[in-house]
């Protein structure tokens, strides 16, 4: 049999042994850093202050991740009937984890209220964890003055900047800008509160009755400064 014995510690015993397990939460300690940093003033210049916003998004999404990763964990690792569901969760993608959780829940995570902002923000980190070149297009045509609205060369960028507009994020034009760009401040705040309220909501709603560690842990790391 199981015990807790902090949010941090376990034990458990098999056929030859008595087990002692530490928990160490990675996502925990990156959405802590995410919040310290959102209290430091931040530097004036673009390139500064762009980098900072990549560096948050890319953490939320980590953070996310290892968050749903951790729910499924620690839901089906007991249970003889779902251990080997999660035998493989280490290898496992988003779009694999994504599936998980909804085979071992009622309440999918498609049900859950910012679920195509969470879409955006996996697809944004997936080009800036590999630092995909951004490039907008402007086409102006040959035989007039007609000129159309910014695209993007990518898909994911593209698919990203039709979210940001219409959340308001970003601005629809014809003119490339480096101030109009995806990774604005605002934007990494729009993901971080997002995120976060969609991390609250699974461990309100998420019918585990293993979540205490890590509902623990996301209260502690949110009071962070």
């Amino acid at each position: 049999m199981d015990d807790i014995i902090h949010i941090n510690l376990g034990a458990y015993n098999t056929n030859t042994h008595s087990i002692g397990t530490h928990t160490v939460r990675i996502w925990s300690h990156m959405l802590a850093s995410v919040h310290w940093m959102f209290n430091k003033q931040i530097p004036g210049k673009f390139l500064i202050q762009h980098g900072i916003s990549i560096t948050l998004i890319n953490n939320m999404a980590i953070a996310l991740e290892g968050f749903i990763a951790d729910v499924c964990w620690e839901y089906a690792q007991n249970k003889p009937n779902l251990a080997s569901l999660i035998s493989d969760i280490d290898n496992m993608t988003w779009q694999k984890k994504s599936k998980l959780y909804d085979r071992l829940f009622a309440k999918k995570l498609g049900d859950y209220f910012g679920y195509d902002g969470i879409s955006a923000l996996i697809n944004f980190r997936n080009n800036l964890a590999h630092a995909r070149t951004y490039t907008e297009l402007s086409k102006r045509e040959l035989t007039g003055t007609a000129v159309s609205e910014i695209e993007t060369e990518n898909k994911g960028y593209h698919d990203l900047r039709e979210y940001l507009i219409k959340n308001g994020l970003l601005k629809r034009g014809t003119i490339p800008s480096n101030v109009e760009v995806p990774w604005k401040i605002e934007t990494a705040m729009h993901f971080v509160g997002l995120t976060e309220h969609y991390m609250e909501n699974i461990l309100r709603e998420n019918e585990s009755d293993n979540n205490l560690g890590i509902a623990t842990e996301f209260k502690l790391a949110r009071a962070c400064r």
